[in-house]
């Protein structure tokens, strides 16, 4: 649990206010949000699947993510059956609306990382 009482966390939150950009990045800004929430747009899967497919992603962490992007709205946590443990995971109707702007920051990402091996040579 972050202390709120914290600089950092308030200078964090009057950014927010301030800048939607920032406040946008910072909910998909993490190291495994967005290879996440790309492969939940082809449709619900299950915790143990999205650990198979994300390579190098820690329980834990997928945990700890997956229970973020939930808080934030972006992603649904579906019990498979009332009461049950097991559950699937799907894009929300406000993580659906991330879906192009995403597609086109992963067009921008290839041509600048191309770009920029092309530079180095």
């Amino acid at each position: 649990m972050r202390k709120t009482s914290s600089t950092n966390f308030k200078n964090e939150r009057a950014l927010d206010e301030s800048c939607p950009l920032a406040y946008a990045i910072r909910l998909i800004g993490h190291r495994w949000k967005p290879h996440l929430l790309w492969d939940l747009f082809s449709g619900p899967k299950r915790f143990s699947e999205l650990k198979a497919r994300t390579e190098g992603i820690s329980e834990r962490m997928l945990a700890s993510q997956l229970k973020q992007l939930e808080v934030d709205g972006l992603v649904e946590k579906l019990p498979l059956r009332p009461g049950a443990r097991v559950a699937k995971y799907r894009i929300s109707q406000a993580g659906q609306q991330l879906q192009p702007l995403l597609l086109e920051l992963a067009r921008w990402g290839q041509k600048h990382r191309v770009a920029r091996r092309d530079r180095g040579k």
